[in-house]
């Protein structure tokens, strides 16, 4: 949460394998590649298939394990910040 513009934001999944990951603030292809590769390394053998640029909020969860939630949106709005979207294929 205390991510810089550019830096890949790590989040907890429930999941095994997310789809989509984020990086903070509005972002090219090859620097959100920048990101994942700093955070996860060159090799991890996923692929970024495609990126959008979206709006996010964190919010507090009170009906799980997890202090908050990030919730993405298509529009700007109070309290959002810039993310970069990218979906991810396994």
């Amino acid at each position: 949460m205390k991510e810089k513009h550019g830096q890949f934001i790590k989040i907890y999944w429930d999941c095994d394998l997310p789809t989509f990951e984020y990086v903070k603030g509005h972002v090219s292809m090859d620097e959100a590649k920048k990101a994942w590769e700093y955070f996860f390394g060159q090799y991890t053998g996923e692929v970024i298939e495609s990126i959008k640029h979206k709006w996010a909020r964190w919010m507090p969860c009170k009906t799980s394990n997890y202090d908050l939630l990030l919730y993405t949106y298509e529009e700007k709005s109070k309290g959002c910040f810039a993310v970069t979207e990218l979906k991810i294929k396994s």
